[in-house]
């Protein structure tokens, strides 16, 4: 066991910019000094606290006038109900730590103001906004329990601005970008992340279904270069949603150990339960450029290791080179609908798959459906699975089935081709009126 609403349009493109991306969805224009989070564009997972609209006080942090965020934390001068505004500058390594239970506190970023990395420890119903996290190493933004209640969004997370001259060894180093350790109560909302190893990671430890209903909320990020999984939900009580990730990088022949995915579930420990999952209108493009180098042959969503219930995977498109498009190994209550799984770099048999497995451990799954799903091979659909309308098109119809499907130049608009195999057949993530 290995561990660790986009228009489906993607042009050609360099294999990374030389700046990070915007997110994928543009924040706000920076709040003014004093003023009220707009709590409203701040989503949490169903249940769960929103931010706060409005603050007991306001504290501006310069590092320029020698201020620290560090130094705040660290003398407890960080009080529940605290609007803190970061001013233009390197805020450095932050720590944010033991601020009694109460009200929300926001980190509030301003234009410039950049850290190395944003820790969280024994703290509760904070928001971050609009940090610039970049460092060549480490995590950019982890957080562990007892931490919860947590909101990061409109942030900028990367290893290096200009990753093309990256040896393979840099991009095995490169820092995880994301990762919230048996944390409760996550949303994470509208970040970039460009250039790291592992990038959107929210996991339990409880083997208990409830204990591991974590409430995490992923949502509109956008990823690009990134070298391990790109997003990992490892838990109950989870929604990935409008995700977008593109350019992944390295494969065994460059030296990476790593099974590499874009959305994969696993269990910690092996004999945990988790319960309600989404995964719904994600986007993954495992290259934008064939030829370039550490081009990596990408699994799509996939759960190989431990049991899922109640879990609906909807919408999704995924363009990748290796098996698995989309893989339920077990799992009880399963809904696959309405997704495009298709092979960018056919070669041999690397046919990309929609699939019901039974478990490594031979378990079968229960209650299994796919329906309305475009893919180039579906495996495992006898019994128990119920399945309707999946149209299979190998590598070389894609070209006549889709509006357009050009490999060499990366361009891809995945609507059905009028006249083509899948026209009226409501089938896939773009299904024709």
């Amino acid at each position: 066991m290995k561990r660790t609403a986009f228009a489906l349009i993607l042009l050609a493109s360099s294999a990374i910019s030389a700046q990070p991306p915007s997110p994928a969805t543009p924040p706000a224009a920076p709040v003014p000094r004093g003023a009220a989070a707009p709590a409203s564009v701040y989503e949490v997972y169903q249940g769960c606290e929103k931010p706060a609209s409005t603050y007991a006080r306001t504290v501006t942090v310069d590092p320029k006038a020698g201020d620290t965020l560090e130094a705040l934390f660290s003398a407890k001068k960080v009080l529940a109900g605290d609007h803190l505004i970061l001013l233009p500058g390197d805020h450095g390594a932050i720590l944010a730590k033991e601020v009694a239970a109460g009200a929300w506190i926001w980190l509030d970023f301003q234009p410039g103001a950049t850290a190395k990395s944003i820790t969280l420890k024994n703290i509760s119903k904070i928001l971050i906004t609009g940090a610039e996290i970049t460092s060549p190493t480490g995590k950019l933004f982890f957080a562990s329990a007892p931490a919860h209640d947590i909101v990061l969004a409109d942030s900028q997370l990367y290893g290096a601005r200009d990753s093309k001259n990256w040896s393979a060894a840099e991009w095995l180093a490169a820092p995880n970008a994301i990762q919230a350790d048996n944390v409760k109560n996550v949303s994470i909302l509208r970040n970039a992340i460009t250039n790291v190893r592992f990038g959107i990671s929210a996991s339990s430890r409880q083997p208990d279904v409830e204990g591991s209903r974590m409430n995490v909320l992923i949502k509109n990020n956008l990823l690009k270069g990134v070298s391990g999984d790109f997003i990992r939900p490892i838990g109950g009580n989870m929604a990935v949603i409008g995700n977008k990730g593109i350019d992944g990088y390295l494969s065994a022949a460059d030296g990476d150990g790593n099974h590499d995915d874009f959305i994969q579930m696993f269990a910690l420990p092996l004999t945990a339960v988790y319960d309600n999952v989404l995964i719904e209108g994600n986007y993954f493009c495992e290259t934008t450029d064939v030829n370039r180098k550490f081009n990596a042959d990408y699994q799509g969503i996939s759960c190989f290791d431990g049991t899922y219930t109640n879990v609906t995977i909807r919408g999704n498109t995924v363009l990748a080179s290796a098996y698995w498009g989309i893989a339920m190994y077990g799992g009880k209550h399963i809904l696959i609908e309405r997704n495009t799984v298709l092979s960018i770099r056919p070669r041999g048999d690397r046919k990309l798959r929609i699939a019901f497995m039974p478990m490594k451990r031979g378990a079968k799954g229960e209650d299994q459906t796919a329906r309305d799903n475009v893919a180039n091979v579906f495996l495992g659909f006898a019994a128990p699975a119920a399945t309707s309308n999946n149209i299979a098109v190998p590598p070389a119809d894609a070209s006549t089935a889709f509006v357009e499907f050009n490999l060499s130049g990366s361009a891809f608009d995945l609507h059905p081709k009028k006249g083509g195999a899948l026209d009226g057949k409501h089938a896939g993530a773009l299904q024709s009126d």
